[in-house]
């Protein structure tokens, strides 16, 4: 096997590999609206419109360059595969050294849709609690945050309960006990990204009656955890692991595993999935040239930040490209 994992040694197509896991067609994406178990992606796209013009709008144009990629990505030798679940994934790591997968990545914030009972029953159940999570979480609700949510009903109050749990407890600076796990004493550096994400994980596993977990990567097998995920690659798989167009930084930890020759490439910002497809077809025939994956991608990322538009149009673009700046671990 080559060495693809490091940035320069010329990544073989052949040994590249392209899953796809969001809905290509009508059909897959009108039925994820109502699917069982429940999925996110085409739930959060609809922002109030009816899902036929959903699709038509934004649904349908992602999908044919998902097909155009998919197209583009086998003519060259890329193995792929397309309505990607979770066993699909898992056999692109027998023969594969560059992994890209397109998928959705359900993040750390809270949604009206996340509360599987009503939020007083959440709320109450904090406050009765008698151990140290509880006791935290009852400090951070405030007695006149709460009071005005229980004067609203239904999805106003469940919306109203997802805000004031993204404010005090999963975008704060102040871990929530044990979340860390610091038993050596010394100090922890841990990026913003992953803290949210484990604050989110710590109330997943503590209150698994009344929420549906967040950190959830969306195949079309449903939604899987990071452990999940890691636990599809072979123990002694080395090689590139692209998660794009989700934001995928926490889920990282997990599948790099402290692997040195494992080389994760994710995403800390929200992206724009057609650029993002696009610039994979880009990637794909720089790599018939003898590129490297790694490399060429952040060099088409460079490209982008350096490219000038009208004075008028900057800040319009610069929003546009805030998500596509990439990390890739080392």
């Amino acid at each position: 096997m080559t060495n693809s994992a490091d940035l320069v040694s010329a990544t073989p197509l052949a040994r590249c590999a392209l899953a796809i896991a969001l809905p290509l067609d009508r059909q897959a994406f009108l039925a994820d609206v109502t699917s069982e178990p429940e999925k996110d992606y085409v739930r959060g796209m609809l922002r109030g419109r009816h899902p036929e013009d959903a699709w038509e709008e934004d649904g349908q144009p992602l999908a044919e360059l998902c097909g155009e990629l998919l197209a583009l990505a086998r003519g060259l030798g890329v193995k792929t595969v397309s309505a990607a679940g979770l066993s699909d994934i898992a056999c692109l790591f027998d023969d594969s050294e560059v992994v890209t997968i397109v998928a959705h990545w359900r993040g750390a914030a809270f949604f009206p849709g996340d509360f599987i009972q009503e939020p007083p029953t959440l709320i109450e159940k904090i406050r009765s609690g008698d151990d140290a999570l509880c006791f935290d979480l009852a400090q951070r609700l405030q007695t006149t945050d709460i009071d005005g949510l229980l004067a609203l009903r239904g999805n106003r109050q469940r919306a109203r309960f997802a805000e004031i749990l993204n404010d005090t407890v999963v975008n704060s600076d102040r871990p929530l006990p044990n979340v860390l796990n610091n038993n050596a004493g010394m100090p922890v550096v841990l990026d913003e990204l992953s803290l949210r994400s484990m604050q989110r994980g710590r109330l997943d596993a503590t209150f698994p009656n009344f929420l549906k977990p967040g950190n959830r990567l969306e195949l079309r097998s449903g939604m899987h955890s990071p452990a999940e995920i890691a636990a599809s690659m072979p123990d002694a798989w080395i090689g590139i692991v692209d998660f794009a167009i989700c934001l995928s930084a926490y889920l990282a930890h997990a599948v790099k595993n402290n692997r040195a020759d494992r080389r994760i490439i994710t995403n800390q910002h929200e992206v724009v999935p057609g650029i993002r497809l696009r610039i994979q077809k880009e990637l794909y025939r720089r790599l018939k040239t003898g590129g490297n994956y790694a490399n060429e991608l952040m060099a088409l990322y460079v490209a982008l930040t350096e490219l000038r538009r009208p004075a008028q149009a900057v800040g319009i673009w610069q929003r546009l490209h805030r998500g596509l700046l990439r990390r890739i671990s080392t």
